[in-house]
């Protein structure tokens, strides 16, 4: 079990709190009062639970059809509704044990009163992991009453309910709750003063009880409040709306429509993203197409394997042809050389094709005479031949296919 620290709300006139610690076994470690800016430094590494006053809160118990706590949680405020004086909507109900024989635990304190308590724990800086009640920490037992005091005050569980109380009424409130007992309990035991516990036991004595344990006890009362509580609660008012979980739910509610906003902002975005995704995919497959295609009709002998890749190869080729190897046409010159003829105006060029260390033409001209021009300027430097493969007149144009090489000396 983690170390726990209980405290008391709500502070002390001179903004003190009274704290209680408890070791790893549940056993009282340490006792006393801190003020605000002490509080993170006990908190650390600590479970916390919160113990407010039990003159606010009203704990009882009552038969119930069902043992479900959702069902109970709903029929709740209907089964104790005679025995309250608020109306049920301005009260906030917590649920306890649950008997076998459908017996409930229950709790009942005004609203604005927990509303009190969690804005002064808010301030101090403080999660609670529980919220008990002064007469929630002591179980209700029809059959053993039970009595924690100190020398101010005192929590009596009796009966069918639980009450907190200034320690010189509570032998009025025992004989009080024996007269009204239609049976006497089996047994009572009294965790007191000497001086208070006297008292008790002589009410005690005239209604005629059970066995009475008597057990002298100093110290504070919070310190034994937190020793009897020892992990979980007898009833914690962290329920419903005011559960951790719940709390945290009151926060995210108002910024659901938000959420929601940004979910749909998300989607949209998801959604143009995908598109795009695949419009780009899309024009990559078409920009590969027009790569194979135009290697295809600059090369269209041999396999096409990785179009880029083999461009790339044949333009190296062409830049620095086969020279180091031993000599062989340089194909940048031939591009070079036949460069100037091939841009006059009296010609179309239709294609440009690297085959075989030559320089293949596909051209236009006016007429055969054009074309002889074309030829005769090529060859002029002497450095290139041209082989006039086809010359055939189409609609008043000459179409022509030259082979370009150098010239071997």
């Amino acid at each position: 079990m983690p170390e726990q620290i209980v405290f008391r709300l709500p502070a002390a006139a001179d903004g003190t709190y009274e704290y209680a610690l408890l070791d790893g076994g549940g056993d009282v470690a340490g006792h006393g009062f801190a003020g605000s800016g002490e509080l993170p430094r006990l908190l650390a590494g600590r479970r916390c639970l919160v113990v407010v006053p039990g003159a606010d809160v009203l704990v009882t118990t009552v038969r119930m059809p069902t043992r479900r706590r959702t069902r109970i949680t709903q029929a709740l405020p209907f089964a104790l509704e005679e025995r309250l004086t608020s109306e049920v909507e301005d009260l906030h109900f917590a649920v306890g044990r649950v008997e076998r024989d459908g017996t409930v635990h229950a709790a009942v304190v005004e609203r604005a009163v927990m509303e009190r308590w969690r804005e002064e724990w808010e301030a101090a800086g403080v999660e609670p992991h529980a919220v008990i009640p002064e007469n929630g920490a002591v179980p209700v037992d029809a059959d053993r009453w039970r009595i924690v005091a100190d020398e101010e005050r005192a929590v009596l569980s009796l009966g069918d309910g639980a009450f907190a109380l200034e320690s010189e009424a509570a032998a009025v409130a025992v004989e009080a709750a024996l007269a009204a007992a239609s049976t006497p309990p089996e047994s009572v035991a009294i965790e007191a003063p000497e001086a208070v516990s006297t008292q008790l036991q002589a009410v005690l004595a005239v209604g005629n009880p059970g066995a009475v344990e008597a057990r002298a006890a100093s110290g504070p009362l919070l310190a034994r409040l937190a020793a009897a509580v020892r992990g979980r609660p007898a009833i914690d008012l962290l329920q419903g709306e005011y559960a951790r979980r719940e709390r945290w739910g009151w926060v995210w509610r108002p910024l659901r429509p938000a959420a929601a906003l940004l979910a749909v902002w998300v989607a949209a975005q998801f959604s143009l993203q995908v598109a795009e995704m695949y419009r780009l995919e899309g024009e990559s497959e078409r920009l590969r197409a027009e790569i194979e295609q135009v290697y295809r009709d600059t090369f269209p002998e041999g396999r096409v394997v990785n179009p880029m890749v083999q461009m790339r190869q044949h333009l190296n080729a062409a830049r620095g042809g086969t020279e180091a190897d031993g000599g062989g046409p340089r194909l940048t010159g031939v591009l070079a050389g036949a460069a100037p003829a091939l841009a006059g105006d009296e010609l179309h060029l239709r294609s440009l094709r690297l085959r075989d260390g030559a320089l293949e033409v596909e051209l236009e001209t006016r007429d055969i005479e054009s074309l002889e021009r074309v030829r005769a300027a090529i060859e002029e430097s002497g450095a290139l031949e041209v082989d006039v493969r086809s010359a055939s007149a189409r609609d008043g144009r000459v179409e022509g296919r030259l082979i370009i090489r150098e010239v071997v000396a």
